[in-house]
């Protein structure tokens, strides 16, 4: 647990969480389920093709992302437009994998689906409750879109300033959400996506939905497991595991995944507030031996001092990079919040290290 002074900052949690008291009503929190829930029965009925432009704004520049958009349950394909300054992609989604094709590399990716990713947001979750609690949301309309259909506007506004405003335009049929904005905490664009050409029940087929790639393309596999607990995740692992302390306010663990690829062991906890979401990585290339404990006390010299901060677009990202074992915290959650994060994993990193070097030196363990 993170040692706040409490003389400081006692004043201060007690505010921040009168902030996240409910304040809707259960009829709104109702409405909320009940959209949700139409939203979810569309997902399996609706069938459309479209194209999608999507711009992601950071302080540099701006990035435009098109990319040709087909979905009929369970499939969904994206494809990359020529043209569009992106190098070539195509991604299919076929209910349980995920096949990521990029030509420039003659290579297809292949990985688990963890979460169904349509196009559909607000699914229906025990999450519901919890976004209530972190967000003031309004729903308005159906008023025109510009594009000539008719749309329900879903705003989400945070209530505390570290987190992203996310405003949906939902078609009335299907609730497909035709315009996605998002505002960064300080009030600027980060994201805005539209769908534009939208063609409704184009008689889409399996083989209009399949990917085709040349003999000599390599097939990579992720394998990977979710919903485990963090003693499941340590057995599969074999080594011990250490996560941030200091979790901003309104979020809560939604999943704990282990992926491997290759030589390659990844760890992925996954924090939501029921809407925005920010997931802790930890890294290994191989397994790792303490020869020494002058090798070893380089690890934790390392892991306690470097640390980085960048941004892309809507994502912040933070690591601590090491010897063997490389750090991230990333997600759309304010830049301070996550270096604060990474703040209360370094005493934890340096500890269970430190731990690590009272075992017998001799003895082959693998590095938290």
């Amino acid at each position: 647990m993170r040692r706040w002074k409490p003389v400081l900052f006692a004043p201060l949690m007690f505010v921040s969480a009168l902030a996240l008291q409910p304040v809707h009503s259960q009829d709104e929190v109702t409405e909320l389920r009940k959209l949700s829930e139409a939203i979810d029965e569309a997902k399996t009925k609706a069938r459309f093709e479209a194209e999608l432009t999507s711009y992601a704004f950071s302080e540099e520049d701006t990035t435009v992302t098109r990319v040709r958009f087909q979905y009929a349950y369970p499939y969904k394909r994206r494809e990359s437009i020529e043209g569009s300054g992106t190098p070539r992609f195509v991604v299919l989604e076929d209910g349980a994998h995920q096949w990521s094709y990029f030509p420039a590399r003659h290579m297809v990716v292949k990985e688990p689906l963890r979460k169904e990713d349509s196009p559909f947001p607000l699914s229906p979750t025990d999450d519901l409750n919890l976004l209530a609690k972190n967000y003031e949301f309004v729903i308005s309309g159906p008023v025109p879109s510009g594009a000539g259909m008719r749309c329900r506007i879903v705003e989400f506004i945070p209530r505390l300033g570290d987190r992203p405003r996310r405003e949906f335009w939902l078609e009335e049929r299907w609730n497909l959400p035709i315009r996605v904005r998002v505002t960064s905490p300080d009030g600027r664009p980060a994201y805005v996506a539209e769908l534009n050409k939208i063609r409704w029940d184009p008689g889409l087929d399996q083989e209009d939905l399949g990917l085709k790639v040349p003999r000599d393309t390599k097939v990579y596999e992720i394998q990977e497991k979710d919903n485990l607990t963090k003693e499941e995740a340590e057995r599969l692992l074999k080594r011990r595991l250490v996560l941030p302390t200091a979790i901003p306010l309104g979020y809560r663990p939604q999943n704990i995944v282990v992926r491997v690829e290759g030589p390659k062991q990844c760890l992925q906890v996954i924090y939501t507030d029921g809407l925005s979401s920010f997931s802790y990585f930890q890294e290994w290339s191989y397994p790792g031996k303490v020869k020494s404990q002058t090798g070893s006390q380089t690890v934790v010299e390392r892991a306690a001092s470097v640390l980085s901060a960048r941004k892309y677009g809507l994502m912040n990202l933070v690591s601590l990079p090491g010897t063997s074992c490389r750090t991230v915290i990333v997600g759309d959650i304010q830049k301070d919040r996550l270096v604060e994060m990474a703040e209360s994993l370094r005493e934890s990193l340096r500890q269970s290290l430190s731990e690590s070097l009272g075992e017998a030196f001799h003895q082959e363990i693998p590095p938290p």
